[in-house]
């Protein structure tokens, strides 16, 4: 046969170890288990060397900005320019893949899904936090679709008109039993808030790092993540390698 005749489609069959493209990795206390999402989906690794890969139904995607489980059975994985896929932990199965409309194109930075319900929020480059939820349309279809209506601005958020738009670096549902009301907003000025989804208003706010009065506190350094020690305690990492 000609070589122009030979015809190949390769596909993954079996993948140990890290992806290459891997860029979030989250860990599941409860399932004892890390979980890497990458361009081609989530890879989960267990006790005892356990593998087990959600490959994404597109075979490729843009970079990984988050993947996580969230109980009782769900894997979500958010990319860069705003696509978005959930499997069932289960059965491995995947039940929706979608390209989340932010509006003006903007790309997610930023995602956290809500234990227990079929809600997550997602962070964009121009500040701004939406919520989404998985649902199921007329046609009996599982979609993921933007939640009417809510929409936070960081000026709202913050309570101050700001001067420029910074990115949400990240969005994390504060843990106890307001988790799934309290949720926590930084942005990549260093500015923080604690966002009630429920009563649509922010419970304390602190200021960008550009504020400080003390000059020697000023930093070009912007902050790239934030994570809840506990219900009461937050930890945030800067760019320059300081927190």
């Amino acid at each position: 046969a000609r070589d122009e005749d030979a015809r190949a489609s390769p596909r993954l069959v079996a993948h140990y170890g890290f992806d290459a493209t891997t860029s979030a990795v989250s860990y599941a206390r409860d399932q004892h288990a890390l979980f890497a999402a990458s361009e081609h989906g989530v890879k989960a690794f267990g006790a005892r060397g356990t593998e087990c890969l959600f490959a994404s139904a597109s075979g490729g995607s843009s970079e990984a900005v988050r993947g996580e489980y969230v109980a009782p059975s769900r894997v979500y994985r958010c990319g860069r320019d705003g696509d978005v896929e959930v499997w069932d932990g289960r059965e491995r199965r995947s039940l929706a893949s979608e390209n989340l409309d932010a509006g003006d194109d903007e790309p997610s930075c930023a995602s956290e899904a809500m234990r227990g319900t079929n809600f997550f929020v997602t962070g964009t480059v121009r500040g701004d936090v939406c919520v989404h939820a998985l649902g199921v349309n007329a046609r009996g279809e599982i979609t993921v679709a933007r939640r009417r209506g809510y929409r936070v601005s960081a000026s709202r958020a913050l309570s101050r008109v700001l001067p420029t738009r910074n990115a949400v670096a990240a969005v994390r549902a504060r843990p106890g039993r307001d988790e799934r009301a309290m949720m926590l907003i930084a942005w990549s000025d260093g500015a923080l808030a604690l966002w009630h989804l429920h009563e649509q208003r922010s419970v304390a706010v602190t200021s960008p790092r550009g504020d400080a009065v003390d000059e020697t506190e000023a930093t070009d350094a912007s902050l790239t993540c934030a994570e809840w020690l506990d219900a009461e305690c937050v930890v945030a990492g800067d760019s320059d390698g300081r927190g």
